[in-house]
């Protein structure tokens, strides 16, 4: 598995014919597998998580949950733990262990925000828990 996040060869001919592989290859340096000391910080603060997956039929969700800040926290380099149900209802409620998944902490105030993709599973206490493929801060510019 790697630790720095690479292109498709296919991505990096597009890149090439468009010029930007220059630019490309900056946003690919800011993808990780690690989460980073400061984005667990970041993570920790936030009442709000945006959640998105596929379901077993190629449907795409989104769902928010929240709680009191430290109720989605790194527990560990590479690990993402979210103690939060999803209300009745919510598609999330369907999310399968071994579902990729991707995880969207914003701070809208600050225009700050964190990604995360990977894959998901439930803990024994009912906690989703993720463990991380791609983890990136996104700059405030497009906020």
């Amino acid at each position: 598995m790697r630790d720095r996040w690479e292109y498709h060869p296919g991505e990096r001919a597009v890149q090439a014919r468009a010029g930007v592989l220059d630019r490309a290859d900056r946003v690919a340096r800011i993808v990780t597998r690690d989460i980073e000391d400061v984005a667990a910080a970041f993570l920790a603060a936030q009442p709000m998580l945006v959640i998105g997956w596929a379901d077993p039929g190629g449907r795409v969700w989104c769902s928010v949950v929240a709680g009191p800040p430290g109720f989605a926290r790194a527990t560990g380099p590479r690990t993402v733990t979210v103690a939060a149900q999803a209300p009745a209802g919510d598609p999330l409620a369907g999310l399968r262990g071994g579902d990729p998944i991707g995880l969207l902490a914003i701070e809208p105030a600050t225009r700050r925000r964190m990604r995360l993709n990977g894959v998901a599973r439930t803990a024994v206490d009912g906690s989703l828990v993720v463990e991380a493929d791609e983890v990136l801060s996104n700059c405030p510019k497009y906020i």
